[in-house]
């Protein structure tokens, strides 16, 4: 079994490296806000409410996905994969287009608890989900350094 090679830290831009932290960081954040209550108190009683509801467990398993895919990319981004920081952008690109498209029956808006009908609560609640990622893809786009990181390999 071959290890995973990464650079040294000395050849890794700090933009490269803010953006990987950023990106686990607020990851396992948004997994422990969908697995714990607001208030941080895990009940199973909640647990066992919530699980026969077809839409919490689709949001959950989601969730799920979106971290381990996330955590890939941010691995991959640490190599200098110039493929990882493509998948990253245009995974974050798709979940703005499910974010906004509606889906059968009531929308993706509802999951979120806001009313489809205020358009402008709406961009306001997606501009304030992916502000981070906007911050991440800008620290692995911008900087002259990082787009150098990336086209080097």
């Amino acid at each position: 079994m071959s290890a995973v090679k990464f650079r040294s830290p000395r050849s890794l831009p700090e933009p490269v490296t803010a953006a990987v932290i950023a990106i686990l960081a607020t990851r396992v954040f948004n997994l422990l806000m969908i697995l714990l209550k607001p208030d941080g108190d895990s009940s199973t009683e909640l647990w066992f409410q919530l699980s026969p509801l077809t839409g919490y467990l689709l949001v959950l398993l989601l969730a799920i996905l979106t971290f381990v895919f996330d955590t890939a990319c941010a691995l991959a981004l640490l190599r200098g994969s110039r493929l990882g920081r493509q998948l990253f952008i245009g995974f974050q690109c798709l979940l703005v287009l499910l974010m906004i498209l509606p889906i059968p029956g009531e929308g993706v808006a509802s999951l979120f608890g806001i009313d489809p009908q205020d358009a402008r609560q709406l961009w306001q609640h997606i501009l304030l989900q992916k502000l981070p990622d906007i911050l991440i893809i800008m620290m692995l786009c911008l900087p002259v350094s990082s787009r150098r990181f990336f086209r080097r390999r």
